[in-house]
């Protein structure tokens, strides 16, 4: 069977222009990270079939229901984690720093504690740590972490300024290396153009 190079051209044509249509301002229009993917960020899971969310349902600390919007233009980072989890517990002040070195309006980090936690437990901890610069917010019953397919705790979601997953981390790294802090200003002067 021949294919001739005008069907080749067309096909190709509608593979790429479809591919901007799935992907419209996503991560994969916007450039290819994967070398920037060094030290522990080569843990990064690329999301390939990524949906835009545009808001997560918590709670505070008062158990008052709260609307988490994820598409007014920020780039997020979004750490599920637990207060009897040792790892999460060991790479939470990586991201104060990580959020101290990149002090951006558009860059936010939201701390989840999912499952069964103390609130006096979070909030002792928030206040031991000085951990002021992260917003803290419950997923009490797990159902937002079970919709996420957070299996594991600690669980980091990277969520563009558009609503939609960039990647995840599965288990606890140093976010404040120096690997992180370029990637990340990377990932914030690419959403700014």
């Amino acid at each position: 069977m021949k294919i001739n190079f005008v069907n080749l051209v067309l096909v190709y044509s509608l593979l790429v222009f479809s591919a901007n249509i799935v992907y419209p301002d996503s991560f994969f229009s916007k450039g290819n990270f994967a070398d920037l993917q060094e030290g522990e960020l080569k843990k990064l899971i690329i999301t390939k079939d990524s949906v835009v969310r545009k808001s997560f349902n918590l709670k505070d600390m008062q158990d008052a229901d709260f609307g988490l919007i994820l598409t007014d233009g920020k780039l997020r980072i979004i750490n599920f984690w637990a207060t009897w989890c040792s790892p999460c517990i060991r790479e939470i002040p990586s991201l104060k720093t990580l959020k101290n070195l990149i002090n951006d309006d558009n860059f936010e980090i939201i701390m989840i504690a999912a499952g069964r936690n103390s609130v006096a437990k979070i909030e002792n901890f928030i206040l031991e740590g000085q951990l002021f610069k992260l917003k803290s917010y419950r997923d009490p019953y797990g159902e937002l972490s079970a919709s996420l397919g957070v299996l594991g705790l600690p669980t980091t979601l990277i969520i563009d300024p558009n609503g939609r997953e960039i990647g995840r981390i599965i288990g606890d790294i140093n976010w404040s290396s120096d690997e992180s802090v370029k990637f990340f200003k990377e990932l914030l002067y690419l959403y700014d153009q």
